[in-house]
């Protein structure tokens, strides 16, 4: 596992931006994750979605997928619920750590954009075929001088919580397979056909998330960019000549497309002057 030079330990009360690919060529939507300064709860969003969804992770293990308070009565009815979705922190995946939430983008979802990300910390564009998962992983005392061992990965950043847990943000990337591929391209077939996706079309960087969650509880979700890819990347999802979307048991809350392995059950120790991030 390899660590960003930049990538060090933040305090409580910071956070950072993340993504995948680089500022200067295709990259995925731009995540922020930032921690209280006087509790240990903790958040995550994507950054175009910042000023309107968050997901809170709360020190008293209820956790949530909510409208901001501030503007929820712009996108849900009078006194419905501002919460997408809500749910309890899981149990640890190995002792010591417990998956929080994962983001997958396939290399086919990179897009150019003129955003500013000049402080993004990246992991790497994987190359032709691959996909790349960030695990976001809370990290109790119990899970204190170890890490898990991945092959092919990064870590992009580590929060300090109020009550010394930490947060890891890790990067691998991984080779799908093909029928992953091409379920993934069916998604896309019926989002291309939808008109009020189609509406999205004047945006910069348009992208349909896919939400679900693991086995575990840990909440997963899956970027499906609506634009045009740059060449320098080849198509390599495509759901034809597969069965329509109506035949492929959609299901937006738990898509079969997010399995994936477990955290290593093989930490290793990490010695006291290794870098923090």
């Amino acid at each position: 596992m390899e660590a960003d030079a930049s990538a060090g330990e933040v305090d409580p009360g910071g956070g950072f931006r993340f993504a995948i690919g680089s500022a200067s060529g295709p990259h995925s939507t731009v995540y922020r994750i930032w921690s209280s300064k006087n509790s240990s709860d903790f958040y995550l969003t994507a950054v175009p979605l910042g000023r309107t969804q968050k997901i809170s992770l709360h020190e008293s293990g209820q956790w949530s997928h909510s409208f901001l308070s501030e503007v929820a009565m712009q996108y849900v009815q009078r006194n419905a619920d501002r919460h997408l979705e809500r749910w309890e922190r899981p149990n640890p995946a190995i002792p010591g750590f417990t998956r929080v939430y994962s983001i997958t983008v396939p290399r086919t979802e990179l897009r150019l954009t003129t955003q500013d990300l000049s402080d993004v910390r990246w992991s790497p564009d994987p190359g032709h075929g691959y996909w790349v998962r960030v695990e976001v992983i809370l990290m109790d005392s119990a899970g204190a001088g170890t890490e898990a061992a991945w092959d092919d990965a990064y870590i992009l950043g580590k929060l300090r919580l109020h009550n010394g847990e930490r947060v890891v943000v890790v990067s691998q990337r991984f080779k799908p397979a093909p029928e992953m591929a091409q379920r993934l391209g069916a998604y896309r077939d019926m989002f291309l056909a939808n008109e009020s996706v189609n509406d999205m079309a004047s945006a910069e960087f348009p992208v349909v998330g896919l939400h679900g969650h693991q086995d575990d509880g840990a909440r997963t979700l899956i970027e499906l960019a609506m634009s045009e890819l740059p060449s320098a990347i080849r198509i390599i999802c495509t759901g034809r000549p597969q069965a329509s979307p109506a035949q492929m048991d959609v299901r937006f809350r738990n898509p079969a497309i997010y399995a994936s392995g477990p955290i290593s059950e093989s930490p290793h120790e990490t010695p006291d002057d290794a870098p923090a991030g």
